[in-house]
């Protein structure tokens, strides 16, 4: 009896950890928005895409290609031009301000401020980890 007791309790400390690190390490929060699900989004909304940066202004404004999914790390361009405002507060996961540079593509989380514009307050770096074709 005291046995299993001890064997539920490792196989306990060991499962609670796994389970932890699986749902940080999980994608939270909504799918990266397509052209459709963009062109229905109003402002002060806010918004997940994925684009490749096509110019970075000197003032940090980004302009951008919307890139739509088509496998679990294969995107397409859509043709589709997004401004992006980069937010003071401005939060940079896999990689760092540096790496917002022409031809960077990068997840940005932010709020919808008018058509085809979005002030980002928050980016991932997917560059190494993601291909695109046109």
């Amino acid at each position: 009896m005291m046995l299993a007791v001890g064997v539920l309790l490792v196989i306990a400390a060991i499962s609670v950890p796994a389970v932890a690190f699986v749902r940080l390490m999980s994608p939270s929060g909504p799918l990266p928005a397509d052209q459709s699900q963009l062109s229905q989004t109003t402002i002060g909304e806010s918004i997940k895409v994925v684009v490749r940066i096509d110019q970075r202004a000197a003032d940090g404004s980004v302009s951008a290609t919307l890139l739509q999914q088509t496998g679990s790390q294969q995107y397409r361009a859509t043709g589709q031009t997004l401004q992006l405002s980069l937010a003071g507060d401005l939060q940079v996961a896999m990689g760092g301000a540096s790496d917002l540079t022409t031809g960077a593509i990068i997840e940005a989380v932010g709020v919808v401020t008018s058509t085809n514009a979005t002030t980002v307050h928050q980016v991932t770096v997917l560059t190494n980890f993601v291909t695109v074709s046109s």
